[in-house]
């Protein structure tokens, strides 16, 4: 395995800190600007391929 395929959990150090930081998170990704609009997709149709289901 290369450095990085395996997660660790840890405790946390400070649960309350880190949820204060997670609220503060969140009130800056709310404070960004919305978009003006919402950009439509174009449908992408796949083919049947035999032998895949």
């Amino acid at each position: 395995m290369s450095e990085g395929d395996v997660p660790t959990i840890r405790p946390l150090k400070d649960p309350a800190g880190e949820k204060r930081k997670l609220h503060e998170l969140v009130e800056r990704l709310r404070a960004l600007p919305h978009p003006d609009e919402v950009e439509q997709r174009e449908l992408i149709e796949f083919p049947d391929r035999p032998g895949l289901y």
